[in-house]
């Protein structure tokens, strides 16, 4: 499934397949499907709040790797910070705790002392283009692989 398409009949394909591609294309190829996926979702919940985030605070093991902070940069067209901690969920619910048992009055409060970056990243202009057009195609992929997801899962059946 790839959000905000929820489908369970969406398979995952590499478009533009050529001979004399190696692991590092394929590499490249998950790192930009995943970045797109990341700006399909950006976009429905901007629309959805009539807003658009400047710049975008990330954490996560994904965000260790300089190439795809770099990929997810340029696909989303924003400047990316990385948190400087690395357990995020944990220090989330450790916030939510801290808010729920009267420690701190806000999440905001409770978030602010784990709230530095040690990273970031800014999105390159000249790649700008080249990422609008994969995502077209990117959108144009995910309608035509809902159907063949539905006939493949048919002809398994």
């Amino acid at each position: 499934m790839v959000g905000p398409v929820w489908n369970a009949d969406l398979r995952g394909v590499f478009l533009g397949l050529e001979a004399g591609m190696q692991t590092a294309d394929f590499a490249c190829a998950v790192y930009e499907g995943v970045a797109l996926s990341a700006r399909h979702v950006l976009s429905a919940l901007e629309a959805s709040g009539d807003t658009r985030a400047p710049c975008l605070t990330c954490v996560g093991g994904g965000f260790r790797s300089d190439i795809w902070g770099q990929i997810r940069s340029d696909v989303l067209d924003r400047p990316l910070q990385r948190l400087a901690l690395a357990e995020a969920g944990v220090v989330g619910a450790a916030c939510i705790a801290s808010v729920a048992s009267g420690m701190n009055e806000t999440l905001a409060k409770a978030h602010t002392p784990f709230s530095g970056t040690d990273r970031g990243w800014e999105p390159d202009p000249n790649r700008r283009a080249f990422y609008d057009d994969l995502f077209e195609i990117y959108l144009e992929a995910l309608k035509t692989l809902e159907g063949l997801g539905k006939r493949l899962n048919a002809l398994r059946a």
